[in-house]
Formats: structure tokens, C-alpha cells, sequence
């Protein structure tokens, strides 16, 4: 990232390491799908291209980023976040990243693992949420004042049977 150009666009996996933002939100500031779902069957797509884009804001990042979309459960779910449900003017989209923590055979095919936890929230909970998680050490035995914001919808392919079609 030193070498980087100051106008160049960040991108998850070339300039920041994924493990940088694993387990990290991240707000969703726009889907880019790269191929499209029609009958609930995604258009397949030549090897080893992403199946979206997502340009993301977070926490620790000093600017917005790319995250490409490799997995087909991860993109059917955020075809159906967007696509199909929409998103409201008071919503935002999280992702976390948090790939299967298994064994290495799952690391060697970590691309076809789904690997996004997608939560919609109301508009402005990543701040709070960063608020929490940037102060939750100094809380030990302390009382919380502002609310976590709660989700208010979720799509995790991660805990999906891996056998469901």
C-alpha cells in the first residue's frame, strides 16, 4: 500500500489483505453485479471472475474500497438484498468479512466458501457499532449508554448446509 498512487482505488485482496477486515462491518455503499440471476440461477461466469463488485466504507480503511465477489452463495444473497428486497433511504447495508475458519483444504478452496455475514441495519449504525466495538475494552464492568443498533435483516451463507442446493 506505500506504492500506492493517492488517487488509485483500494481493492480487498490486491492493496488491503483480507485478513485486515475480517471481522470488521463494513457499510455497503454500492452493489456492482457482473453478471445477473434469472430464475434463481445465476449466469455463469468464465473462471475465476467475480461475480460483483461492492464499493465499501470501513473503520479502518482511510478510504473507499473494492471487494470483489467470488462466492455464488455470497452473491445470491446480496442479489436478493438489492435486487430483489431493495434497500429503504433509512437502511445500510453491513458485510462482515468472516470466511469458515476450517481446515486447510477449506482454505485451498476458500473461494468457493461463502465468506460474507450481510446485514441490513437502520442508516447510521456502522458509527455506533464502531463507537461500541472502538471503546468496548474500557466498558469492562461499565453500563453501555447508547443502544446497539439492532439488524433488521440478515443473510448468512456461512452456517448454510453445504449439501442444500
Amino acid at each position: 500500500m506505500d506504492n500506492m498512487k493517492q488517487d488509485e482505488s483500494l481493492i480487498i485482496g490486491r492493496h488491503i489483505k483480507w485478513e485486515e477486515i475480517q471481522g470488521i462491518f463494513c457499510k455497503v455503499l454500492q452493489f456492482v453485479p457482473l453478471t445477473i440471476v434469472e430464475s434463481g440461477k445465476v449466469q455463469e461466469l468464465s473462471d475465476n471472475s467475480p461475480y460483483a463488485s461492492l464499493i465499501i466504507e470501513c473503520p479502518n480503511l482511510f478510504k473507499e474500497a473494492y471487494m470483489f465477489v467470488f462466492n455464488k452463495e455470497d452473491f445470491l444473497n446480496l442479489w436478493e438484498v438489492f435486487k430483489e428486497r431493495g434497500v429503504e433511504d433509512q437502511e445500510e447495508v453491513l458485510v462482515v468479512y468472516d470466511p469458515f475458519k476450517g481446515s486447510i483444504i477449506s482454505k485451498l478452496f476458500s473461494r468457493t466458501v461463502p465468506s460474507l455475514l450481510i446485514q441490513i441495519y437502520p442508516t447510521g449504525s456502522l458509527i455506533a457499532i464502531r463507537d461500541f466495538y472502538s471503546i468496548k475494552n474500557e466498558l469492562v464492568g461499565k453500563v453501555w449508554s447508547s443502544p446497539i443498533p439492532k439488524a433488521i435483516a440478515e443473510w448468512d451463507a456461512r452456517h448454510k448446509n453445504p449439501h442444500q442446493s
